[in-house]
C-alpha cells in the first residue's frame, strides 16, 4: 500500500529479509566475520515490499554509538566510533519507511530520513531516534553475534526477519527481534528536501531538512476555503474561518521562537496572545524577533486586511453590526449599527492577502531557525538530474 494512502495508527510490518553472520576462524587462530544480507521481494501473506537499509555501530552490549555511512556493504568501517563497536543492519519497515523516537520529547513518527524532531526540532545523528523496539532489537543484535564469536569457529548464524515480518500478522508469540511499526494520522513528502514523514497532527518540522510544513497546511486550508466561496454565500462567515486559520497560523510559529532566549518583556508580548488583531500581531512580531509580516503588502492593502481583521470581531462578536470602536479603528464609511456584508470578490482577495502575510512569516522564521542546508541542496542536485533524463 502506497505509505501516503495508509489509514492512521495502523501496523506495518517488518521488510523481513535473511542476516547471516559468516564465521571464519584462519591457521593462526584469528576469528572475522562477514555480514550478508537478502531480502525476497514478497512474503506469504504479506505481498509486496519496499526494503531499505541503515546502520548503526553499537557496542557488543547493544549501546549505540553512531551512524553508519553506507557506501556499500563490503566497507572496512574506518569511521567506527570504537575498535570493539559492531556494525548493525536496521531494515525498514514493508513500506521503506522507519520508525523514529526522539531522545528529548519521546515522540515518534516515520520517514525515510531523521535528522531530527518533527515535533521538538531536536537535531543529532541518526542512531539517537531509534524506538524503543528497535533499541532491544540492536541489543539482540549485538548479544547473537559476540556469542557467536566467542563459541563459533567456522559457521553461519542467521537472524530470520522474514519470520519477523510474518509475525506481524499473527498472535502468536513475537520473535526476539521483532519490531513493527505504526502509521501516524499526516503523511507528507517534504518539497523541500523530498523526504517522507508520517506524523502526529498536521504541522511539524520534516524530519529530513528541518523545514517547516506550516505554509503547506495553511495553503490547503485556504483552498478549502476558496472552494466554499466559490459555492456561495454568505461570505461573511469566510473572514471568521480565515482569520481563524491565520491565528492558528502564526501561534505555532510563535510557539517555536519563544523557545528561545527572551526577556521578560518580549515574552510578555506573545505569551498566551491570539492573533485575531492584525496590527498588533505585527508590532509583537516586529518587537520580539524583527519580523514584519506585512512587509510585501502595499499600503492600500495593508490597509484593507486590518479592516478585515476588524471585520471579523464584528461578525464574531457584534452580530455583524458595526460600532463605534471599528468605525474608528477602519475609517469605514459605514453608519454606526449599520449591517456589515462582504462579497465573493472581498473574501477572496483576502485569501490572497493572507498567503502573501503567511509566506512572508515563514521565510523570516527560517532566517532565524534555518533548514539543514545539505539535504535539501542534494535533493534540487537530484531533481535536476531526474528532469534531464
Amino acid at each position: 500500500m502506497d505509505p501516503e494512502k495508509r489509514e492512521q495508527f495502523e501496523e506495518v510490518a517488518h521488510s523481513g529479509g535473511l542476516i547471516v553472520f559468516k564465521i571464519r576462524t584462519d591457521d593462526e587462530d584469528r576469528t572475522s566475520y562477514q555480514v550478508n544480507l537478502s531480502a525476497k521481494s514478497v512474503i506469504p501473506g504479506l505481498g509486496g515490499r519496499k526494503l531499505a537499509i541503515r546502520a548503526i555501530y553499537a557496542l557488543q552490549q547493544g549501546i549505540p554509538l553512531g551512524v553508519v555511512r553506507m557506501g556499500g556493504m563490503g566497507g572496512d568501517f574506518s569511521d567506527r566510533p570504537h575498535p570493539s563497536c559492531f556494525p548493525v543492519f536496521i531494515g525498514s519497515d514493508s513500506e521503506g519507511m522507519f520508525g523514529h523516537q526522539c531522545p528529548r520529547c519521546n515522540m515518534y513518527w516515520r520517514s525515510d530520513e531523521a535528522r531530527l524532531c518533527p515535533y521538538c526540532g531536536f537535531e543529532g545523528p541518526g542512531h539517537l531516534f531509534l524506538t524503543d523496539a528497535q533499541a532491544r532489537y540492536v541489543e539482540e543484535y549485538c548479544h547473537t553475534l559476540s556469542t557467536a564469536l566467542e563459541k563459533v569457529k567456522n559457521g553461519d548464524i542467521k537472524i530470520d526477519m522474514d519470520a519477523v515480518a510474518s509475525a506481524a500478522c499473527t498472535d502468536s508469540e513475537k520473535p526476539k527481534f521483532y519490531y513493527a511499526e505504526e502509521t501516524q494520522q499526516h503523511q507528507f513528502r517534504c518539497d523541500k528536501c523530498g523526504c517522507f514523514n508520517d506524523v502526529l497532527g498536521r504541522v511539524c518540522y520534516c524530519s529530513g531538512c528541518g523545514t517547516r510544513n506550516d505554509l503547506e497546511m495553511l495553503k490547503e486550508d485556504i483552498s478549502m476555503i476558496r472552494e466554499r466561496i466559490a459555492a456561495g454565500g454568505p461570505y461573511e462567515r469566510f473572514v471568521q474561518d480565515t482569520v481563524s486559520c491565520f491565528d492558528s497560523y502564526v501561534r505555532k510559529h510563535i510557539d517555536e521562537l519563544k523557545q528561545m532566549p527572551l526577556t521578560r518583556r518580549r515574552r510578555g508580548l506573545i505569551e498566551g496572545k491570539t492573533f485575531q488583531n492584525l496590527e498588533r500581531t505585527r508590532d509583537a512580531l516586529k518587537d520580539v524577533f524583527d519580523i514584519d509580516i506585512l512587509r510585501r503588502l502595499s499600503d492600500s492593502n495593508i490597509a484593507f486586511c486590518i479592516k478585515m481583521f476588524h471585520r471579523r470581531h464584528v461578525y464574531e462578536h457584534l452580530g455583524g453590526e458595526a460600532d463605534d470602536k471599528y468605525i474608528q479603528a477602519t475609517g469605514d464609511n459605514v453608519r454606526l449599527k449599520q449591517a456589515l456584508t462582504e462579497t465573493q470578490a472581498s473574501v477572496s482577495d483576502f485569501c490572497t492577502q493572507i498567503l502573501k502575510i503567511a509566506e512572508e512569516l515563514h521565510v523570516r522564521f527560517h532566517e532565524i531557525l534555518p533548514p539543514l542546508t545539505e539535504p535539501i541542496k542534494r535533493h534540487k542536485q537530484n531533481s535536476s538530474r531526474a528532469e534531464e533524463f
